[in-house]
């Protein structure tokens, strides 16, 4: 380089640093400058942010120095693509700097500078000068790499932990985060990989936009319940209050045997005056943010199709109706149109009152539908607890029995107990004497040895000794069972908790009525409920992919819940044939029992556990 080339060189970089911070906000350039291409807007041309006003509270945030994070949660298409080729724009013309924009995959930060980026500096005079176009021979130019005086743009993949990991960059753009893939190769979660490359400016900008997806899964939601929670409110144009328009606004009429959709009105909560399309799209021009925490110095915007003045309401309520009996297609339009996270209701147990669902039987009684029992035994340091379930043609699941043994379990008399209770048989309700078919014990305790020593003298009676395995993977009962160094003779089964606490958590869902539900009888204490219902699911990450756990809160026992899991691992451990055993069942009934009914004329087949509640059982209870 000669040396006048050198000294301009040096110049311009001086020229650079000390340029002035830009006058125009965000707001203020894209109404100036950007223009809108053919091939990705309805409405190519000038843009102008009164046509979408609720952007113009999140583009002047993005510009404010005082703000470092912005994250917006927002539903499709409603202008957050062009949030961030605005935001690329504002920085490459009126404060260069590196730049880094992070799409969830290779493939698709390709196709978004392609499709996208290269539009916008195309169609827009202001950035046509400032960077070649990527076809040129121009090496500083490429797809994912563009160079521009004072700074650079990279376009990068997610998935590609090369480029999360190279040099440092000032403005990072995160768009769709909640497609992000949870480990950048084996790097790690990609959003902290590239937060970590702003760390070296003092003036960083972090903007992050995303549709949200599941509820504890979602990268956005997180990152919006950490900010200051800003939500658009729109005046009403009867009472003139001010509300942030829900899904639960929107109303409209129905006929004898059709929703009347086009009738799709947007009503104020508090006068319950009926905006049509027009006096919505008015409200939503004259609309602003406003903040939840105030206090927080991370800004956080919620987008709904609701405010969109490219939606209308009967849009939105067709395709509710078209997706509301579907459970995935709702999630989709929940997620896509309200921009919110989609939440399984169905995972929480905290809404059921299940001592109002016992029912008129007792402990150790059979109801008719069981057709064969089997137990599942916890082991502490003080007692044996013992669960027997009864299980249905149906597929129902009736609490047959629930028993705790005291005593040490380091001595034989304990265990004495323990067999001659899953020896026992219970009288089903038409006199038919139904056994334990199969047991499953907890080695896993202090008295490990004992439970081997049991379950090796009773092998013959499938009393099986089981250990809980903390891979989620592993079935609820293993094909064959494993053996230890330590006890060559013993068989102990590795179970799946975790595939087995799903199972009674969504038996527990099921509606009184329904097949597959569980049945408790009415002198179970409100204690087995908690213990049953104790764990709650929570979300952890390992290695930046999050799962699903049962986690005991600190306090809290859960001796029904383990008791229940190994019943239900002992019937996995057996294949019955129903009918042959419910044959078996009926020809075990006493003649004299039969004989006896049919002289009372009294009909097996319409007798039911299910009688009447008695007045006010519940009501005690509870109190």
């Amino acid at each position: 380089m000669k040396y006048g080339d050198l000294t301009s060189a040096l110049v311009r970089a001086r020229q650079q640093i000390l340029k002035p911070p830009p006058r125009l906000s965000l707001s203020e350039w894209a109404d100036t400058y950007r223009h809108l291409s053919p091939e990705s807007s309805a409405e190519p041309g000038k843009w102008k942010t009164a046509r979408a006003e609720y952007l113009r509270g999140i583009m002047d945030t993005i510009s404010d120095p005082e703000y470092e994070e912005v994250w917006v949660m927002s539903a499709s298409q409603i202008g957050k693509s062009e949030l961030i080729l605005m935001v690329l724009g504002y920085y490459i013309h009126q404060d260069p700097s590196p730049i880094l924009l992070v799409q969830p995959t290779v493939e698709t930060s390709k196709a978004f500078s392609k499709d996208r980026v290269a539009t916008m500096i195309r169609d827009t005079p202001a950035l046509r000068g400032l960077v070649s176009d990527s076809k040129s021979r121009d090496s500083a130019n490429t797809i994912q790499s563009k160079q521009f005086p004072g700074g650079n743009l990279n376009i990068i993949g997610a998935n590609a932990p090369s480029g999360l990991a190279s040099r440092p960059i000032r403005v990072l753009c995160m768009d769709e985060v909640d497609r992000y893939p949870a480990s950048a190769g084996t790097e790690g979660d990609p959003v902290s990989l590239a937060r970590q490359r702003t760390a070296n400016f003092y003036n960083r900008k972090i903007v992050g936009v995303s549709t949200p997806t599941v509820a504890g899964f979602s990268r956005v939601e997180s990152a919006y319940a950490q900010s200051d929670q800003r939500h658009y409110y729109i005046p009403c144009f009867n009472c003139h209050q001010e509300w942030s328009p829900r899904w639960a606004h929107v109303k409209w009429q129905r006929g004898d045997s059709e929703h009347q959709t086009h009738t799709a009105v947007l009503e104020c909560p508090a006068c319950k005056h009926e905006h049509g399309e027009g006096e919505r799209l008015r409200a939503v021009a004259r609309g602003h943010w406003r903040a939840t925490f105030p206090d927080r110095r991370v800004a956080g915007f919620h987008l709904s199709a609701i405010i969109s003045p490219w939606v209308k309401l009967r849009e939105l309520a067709d395709e509710f109706l078209r997706t509301r009996s579907s459970k995935e297609l709702l999630q989709t339009f929940t997620n896509l149109k309200l921009g919110e996270v989609w939440e399984d209701r169905g995972e929480s147990l905290e809404h059921i009152d299940f001592l109002d669902r016992k029912e008129d039987y007792t402990l150790k009684q059979v109801p008719r539908d069981v057709v064969y029992l089997t137990a599942g035994v916890d082991t502490q340091d003080d007692r044996l607890e013992i669960q027997v379930l009864g299980w249905c043609k149906s597929e129902d699941i009736y609490v047959v029995d629930y028993e705790i043994v005291h005593g040490n379990p380091a001595s034989l008399s304990i265990w004495k107990q323990l067999s001659e209770i899953l020896q026992r048989t219970y009288e089903r309700e038409d006199r038919a004497l139904l056994p334990i078919v199969a047991a499953s014990l907890d080695s896993g305790g202090h008295h490990t040895q004992r439970v081997y020593s049991f379950c090796n003298a009773h092998s013959q009676r499938r009393w099986w000794a089981v250990k809980g395995s903390s891979v989620r993977s592993t079935p609820i009962f293993p094909k064959r069972a494993s053996r230890s160094k330590k006890h060559a003779d013993v068989k102990l089964y590795s179970i799946g908790v975790h595939a087995a606490k799903e199972f009674i958590y969504s038996s527990l869902r099921i509606e009184p009525g329904q097949p597959g539900q569980i049945h408790f009888p009415e002198d179970l204490e409100a204690d087995y409920f908690e213990q049953l219902t104790a764990e709650k699911v929570v979300t952890r990450y390992s290695y930046g992919i999050p799962h699903k756990i049962f986690q005991l809160p600190k306090g809290k026992r859960n001796e029904a819940l383990d008791t229940f899991v190994y019943a239900v691992a002992a019937r996995a451990g057996i294949k019955v044939d129903v009918e042959r055993t419910e044959r078996s069942n009926i020809k075990r009934i006493p003649a004299s029992a039969t004989a006896s009914e049919e002289s009372a004329g009294v009909n097996r087949e319409a007798r039911t556990h299910k009688r009447p509640r008695k007045p006010g059982y519940v009501s005690r209870l509870k109190a």
